[in-house]
């Protein structure tokens, strides 16, 4: 049986594992952008803040799993923007399907 010690760092190396490749990095992005990561939480409604709160707190357990400074995640949230940005804007006229 495992120590303690041996399972939390053979879970710290899940998590890294898990976030290796660029696609998981991405669902890391958009999971940081729904979940508060990159916006604030309060909106002036107590329930709306907590819940935020809530799904922000995953976000940053992971984050500390995955040992991510907060100059990398600045550099996350800057490309994360850049891509937004090259994305073209859709927009619809009323009636289209």
């Amino acid at each position: 049986m495992p120590s303690k010690s041996e399972e939390v760092l053979q879970l710290a190396s899940d998590y890294k594992e898990t976030f290796r490749t660029q696609t998981s990095r991405n669902v890391l992005a958009d999971l940081m952008k729904r979940f508060s990561m990159l916006s604030p939480t309060y909106d002036g409604d107590v329930n709306n803040t907590l819940i935020r709160e809530g799904g922000r707190q995953v976000i940053l357990y992971i984050l500390s799993q995955l040992n991510i400074d907060e100059g990398k995640l600045l550099k996350m949230i800057e490309e994360e923007k850049a891509v937004e940005n090259r994305r073209p804007r859709q927009t619809f006229a009323y009636g289209d399907n």
